[in-house]
This record gives C-alpha cells, structure tokens and sequence, in this order.
C-alpha cells in the first residue's frame, strides 16, 4: 500500500534518487501542493510539480504504475531495475561519483540571477532549464535550507540542487561560450567536490564522462529517465 509520508528521517545512504527526495522533504516538507512524498514498504516516491523521482526496486509494479498514472506525472526518475520493473521505455544515463576534489578558488555565494545567466548562456540546450523567477525562487529555498549549493570560477557555473548529510548530485554544470576549452568548469567541479567533503554524484549522459573522470570521477551505476 502506498501511503503519504508526513514524518521522515534521513537514513545515511548515498544514491542519487535517494538524495533528491530527502532533500526535496528537507526542503520543502510535504504539505505544499507541489511537493509531495509517499512511501511503498521501503520504496519511497516524491513529486515536485510533475517531476517524479522513485527510490527502491522492491515494490509492487502494478500498484505502482497505477499511483504514478493517478497523480499525473510527467517524467520519472529511478533505477535502471526499477524502469525494467515498470515496463516503460526510458533513456538510461550513467552515475559517476566522485573520489577525489581540489581545492579551487570557486565564489560558493554567488547570485541566484548570475547562476541561471551563466547556466543558460552556456548549456547548449541540454540542461532543462525552468522559468527564470521559479528557479530562482527554488534555488534560492534550497540554498537557505541547507539542500543546495551553487559556485562560480571565472565564467563556468557548478550547481548542486540536491544535498543531504550523506549525499550530493550535482545538476547543471556550464561555462560560457567564449571561455569554453579554459578548465574554468573543471576547477569549478572539482572545487565543488572538494567543498562538499561527502559522496557527490552526477547523472550524465555517455559524451561528457571523460570530462567528469578527468576531474576525479569514476563510474557507479546507471540511472533512467521516463517520459510520460
């Protein structure tokens, strides 16, 4: 049975999917409209807007599909096991961790208005960017409670949106276009990594992982993402 979640305790565990529902509840809790946490047995499932992202490969498929259907989500976010279990088609992306970070002379408080400017002048394209005043507005929550941090080095950008005690993933990395070949993100990265002294992950897709394994990642699993 799926029940709503209304106490939650973080547990000392590094994964990803993990990371962004407890720093999602630590956040926001789950009596907003927009974020909201349920729990099946030991699988855990949290909604921002239409976001979904599923903890857990031991459930029950079918009440499962039914409940994610029900609340109308949009994308999902879980395991490889647990899109095999659903039986829906998704994009599977690799997880690399971090094992190492370098001291670098990143600002750790920059403006919220100067990380998007920089994210969405140096994305290209490929990080889903929402509207500029809500993800100011959701950065700028998380930063205050704890579950988020943003650095700059020069003209690159790290943003982290997703921070437990245990655990970090970082989600938008981006330099410039007139500064791209300079390592400003690398140091950016590695700066971060070096910061946040804990298990630190990125999801990313196959063409950009000699970037991350040049500044101290290895790989460590894979993850899905579900259209719906």
């Amino acid at each position: 049975m799926i029940k709503l979640i209304t106490n939650f305790s973080e547990g000392p565990i590094a994964d990803p999917n993990y990371i962004k529902i407890a720093s999602s509840i630590r956040a926001y809790g789950t009596a907003r409209p927009f974020c909201t946490a349920w729990r099946q047995d030991e699988t855990l499932i949290c909604r921002i807007d239409g976001n979904m992202t599923l903890y857990g490969d031991d459930f029950d498929a079918e009440e499962m599909k039914k409940f994610i259907s029900a609340v109308g989500a949009e994308s999902l976010s879980c395991s490889v096991n647990a899109a095999e279990r659903l039986g829906y088609p998704y994009k599977k992306y690799s997880v690399l961790r971090a094992t190492r970070g370098m001291a670098a002379q990143a600002d750790f408080e920059p403006s919220c208005d100067e990380v998007y400017r920089l994210l969405s002048e140096g994305s290209d394209g490929d990080i889903a960017l929402p509207e500029r005043t809500a993800f100011i507005a959701d950065l700028s929550h998380r930063i205050r409670h704890g579950t988020a941090i943003a650095a700059v080095y020069k003209s690159a950008v790290c943003v982290v949106p997703y921070m437990t005690d245990y655990g970090a993933l970082i989600c938008g990395v981006a330099t410039e276009k007139s500064a791209r070949g300079s390592g400003f993100a690398g140091m950016c990265v590695a700066g971060t990594v070096n910061r946040l002294s804990r298990p630190t992950f990125v999801i990313c897709s196959e063409s950009v992982i000699p970037f991350y394994k040049k500044f101290g990642f290895s790989e460590w699993g894979e993850n899905a993402e579900i259209s719906f």
